[in-house]
Formats: C-alpha cells, sequence, structure tokens
C-alpha cells in the first residue's frame, strides 16, 4: 500500500479540496469567528485568513466575497419575518346625509365625488344614503309618489331622483315642538306683516349676504326663530315692512321703515355695499313710521340700508331686508 501524505497507511491521501480535521487544541468556536468576521468584511483576505475555517485558503490579494470566502465570514441571512395581513384603507371622505346628483340637499357642496348609480340601485355606505339620479323613470318622462311602500319617486330642481320608502321618526319632544312652532311662527309672520314687492326683494338681497346661500323667505323665517329661542314671544315681535330710501337731493337721502307700534327705537345701519353697512343713522317716529331725513351721502353712490327695531331694553325685536338706492344726486 503506498504511503499516505501523512506517512502512514490505510489513510487517503490528502487532496486540495478536502478540509484537514480540526485540531482539538483550538478553542474559538464558529460563532465567536463570525462575529470577528463580520468587522472583516471589508478587510482584503489577509486580515481574514487567521480566521477563516476554509481550506484551501485563497491568496491574500484575493477580494473577500461570499463567492471566495466561508461561511464564518458570510453568514446566510435569516429568512424574512412573515408580515400581518393589512387591513383595507377606509375611505378619507364622507357623503352628506342626502345626495342627489351630487348635490347636497342641505346646501353643501359634497366632500368628494358621490356614488354614481344606475336608476334600479340605491346603496347606503357608512350609515349614508345615496341617492341615484334618474333618466325617464317608470319608461316615463316623470315620477311623482311612492310606489307600493317601497320606493319614492320626485324631484328636486329639475332632476328626477327615487329613494326608499321611510317612515321618519318622530319623538314628538319638548324641544322637538318648540322649535316647530317658532318655524310655524316666523312662517305666520312672513304672510301677515304686510311685506310689498320691494321689501321681499330686499329680504333677498340681505339672503345673498349670508354664508350659505338661502331665499329671502328663509332668511326671514330664520331671523323670527332666533328671536323666539332669544325668548322674545311672537306678538313683541315687530319686523319692518315698507321700507324705502328717497333721494331728498343735493347729496342726500330720506330713509324710512314702517313697523306695528312695538319698537321703541330703531336704527338705520347703512353703507356703499350691502356686506358693508357700517353707518348709522338714527330715526324718528310717526305713527309707527321711522323716518331718517337728510342723511348725506356720497353723491352719484349706491346707498343700502337695513333697519334694526329695538325695544326699551334695548334689545333686537324684529329686522328688515337690505334696501337699495341709487345713484344718488
Amino acid at each position: 500500500m503506498p504511503p499516505t501524505a501523512r506517512g502512514g497507511r490505510g489513510r487517503r491521501p490528502a487532496t486540495p479540496h478536502q478540509a484537514p480535521p480540526r485540531p482539538a487544541a483550538r478553542s474559538r468556536s464558529l460563532a465567536a469567528i463570525a462575529l470577528r468576521a463580520r468587522s472583516l468584511r471589508s478587510r482584503s483576505w489577509a486580515a481574514c485568513i487567521p480566521l477563516c475555517v476554509l481550506r484551501p485558503r485563497p491568496a491574500p490579494s484575493a477580494p473577500l466575497s461570499p463567492a471566495t470566502c466561508c461561511r464564518a465570514c458570510f453568514p446566510p441571512s435569516p429568512p424574512p419575518l412573515p408580515q400581518p395581513a393589512r387591513r383595507p384603507a377606509r375611505p378619507t371622505h364622507r357623503l352628506p346625509y342626502r345626495v342627489r346628483a351630487g348635490v347636497s340637499v342641505q346646501g353643501r357642496a359634497a366632500r368628494s365625488p358621490p356614488l354614481v348609480l344606475p336608476s334600479w340601485r340605491r346603496v347606503v355606505h357608512k350609515g349614508v344614503l345615496t341617492v341615484a339620479k334618474l333618466v325617464a323613470p317608470l319608461f316615463s318622462f316623470s315620477a311623482r309618489g311612492q310606489l307600493a311602500k317601497t320606493l319614492v319617486y320626485s324631484g328636486w330642481k329639475g332632476i328626477d331622483d327615487v329613494r326608499s320608502y321611510v317612515v321618519p321618526a318622530n319623538p314628538r319632544s319638548a324641544g322637538q315642538q318648540s322649535q316647530r312652532s317658532y318655524f310655524t311662527d316666523g312662517v305666520d309672520l312672513w304672510h301677515d306683516t304686510g311685506l310689498t314687492d320691494d321689501d321681499v326683494t330686499a329680504w333677498n338681497r340681505y339672503s345673498s349676504t349670508l354664508p350659505r346661500p338661502q331665499s329671502g323667505f328663509n332668511a326671514f323665517v330664520s331671523s323670527v326663530i332666533g328671536l323666539r329661542m332669544a325668548g322674545i314671544s311672537k306678538a313683541n315681535i315687530a319686523m319692518g315692512f315698507d321700507g324705502s330710501i328717497i333721494d331728498s337731493g343735493a347729496g342726500q337721502v330720506d330713509m324710512a321703515i314702517t313697523e306695528d307700534g312695538s319698537a321703541v327705537d330703531v336704527i338705520f345701519n347703512w353703507g356703499y355695499s350691502p356686506t358693508s353697512l357700517i353707518n348709522v343713522a338714527n330715526p324718528v317716529e310717526v305713527a309707527n313710521v321711522w323716518t331718517a331725513a337728510n342723511v348725506v351721502v356720497i353723491s352719484g353712490a349706491t346707498v343700502y340700508m337695513r333697519a334694526v327695531l329695538q325695544n326699551v331694553t334695548p334689545v333686537d325685536i324684529g329686522y328688515s331686508g337690505i334696501y337699495r338706492f341709487g345713484p344718488t344726486s
């Protein structure tokens, strides 16, 4: 039997690709070698050779890489940890209470475009009622009323729509009944005060100055509700009517308003813009007609005026719309 590379018998000769058994005197563990070798990744083989367990070792000038180094220098990376399943993202907008063709019934525009639905479908998304816009409902030009207590066909500003048949809740609480009575008082005063066409135009002009667009009727009723909630009884409310601004010549105007006799004092707020009534005129009362004569204004300007009626306290008990006159002489 030929002698082995170490001079013994019965052993295989050492090959260039076979590493000899580790000596028993070596006390460093593979973990310690790996910890030390990680700090040497950016160095050359000259620094890694004393720690490397690879046999045969590459030349000192060889680059340090996973292809040429042992696993002690480049241990395998652990598998990625399992990621928890993510919940679907919630919508970042909320639709108004009731939407018809993208416009809220309450007058506020939707924050984002509403869901467009076919004429046969209605969806409640997170408690929000979405109403479908219809084209030729029920194979006709228009449809109105309820169908078998299931669907209700109606129209809003020339747009046909449909919603589900719902019986609204009516708890008839004390606060609810009071608010309903205030609304009734406002509607009654609108019809009983004796407003002329100029008065209605003045209330429409006043409503156009409010942050929320509305009609003059709504502005009048809202003013009455505010007075009732402030503790003014319906009998003590004095809403102005038959107001006017007349040119008295030489850059002067006469302002007038009529009330039912409940007012003790009246203030005319006037200016050159309906949204900037910064001037004040104090009228004189004769037979429930309050007149401020010869109010000096800018010649050739347009003048706007609104009356505020007060009681003896003084507390506001009534208002008028915004009257307009111009250009002045």
